[in-house]
């Protein structure tokens, strides 16, 4: 488990299905990933990304009311490289909590043999894309999707 000043980022429950799909069904949320989930999409993305070892996400839960506000993706990327990112639920946005645990997953990867962070996001993504350079991400790559990298 990793914990931020705010949350916990941990492994996925079964008993996460509900709170995950309240997140992954609603069309702003999913407005640049990809069509909002079905019950039944939720529940085969956390068998198969949430429930699995290693896991490809993570639940993201609230510290102060144990709510599960959404989830953080790292898993590896490439040989040396793991991928990050993070889907809130819309009450979150604009708290600083994806800033809050895209610097947790630097911290906690620079304790590991990991040398590098990747963020991809598509071009309309701004929030994504100002996250990544304010923590220090360079440009890797442009086209319909847009490639951050970190250095560590």
């Amino acid at each position: 488990m990793i914990e931020t000043r705010r949350c916990f980022i941990r492994k996925f429950q079964r008993s996460d299905l509900d709170a995950l799909y309240f997140v992954l069904s609603d069309p702003d949320v999913m407005e640049y990933i990809e069509e909002p989930f079905s019950c039944e999409k939720t529940q085969t993305f956390l068998e198969e990304n949430g429930l699995v070892d290693p896991a490809h996400v993570y639940a993201l839960e609230l510290k102060e009311s144990q709510e599960l506000i959404g989830h953080v993706i790292f898993h590896q990327y490439e040989d040396e490289s793991y991928e990050i990112g993070w889907i809130l639920s819309k009450k979150y946005w604009g708290q600083g909590i994806a800033d809050e645990i895209t610097k947790a997953l630097i911290d906690h990867a620079r304790t590991r043999s990991i040398k590098s962070l990747i963020i991809g996001c598509v071009a309309a993504q701004s929030a994504s894309k100002r996250i990544a350079q304010n923590n220090g991400f360079q440009l890797r790559g442009q086209g319909d999707m847009i490639t951050y990298e970190l250095i560590l």
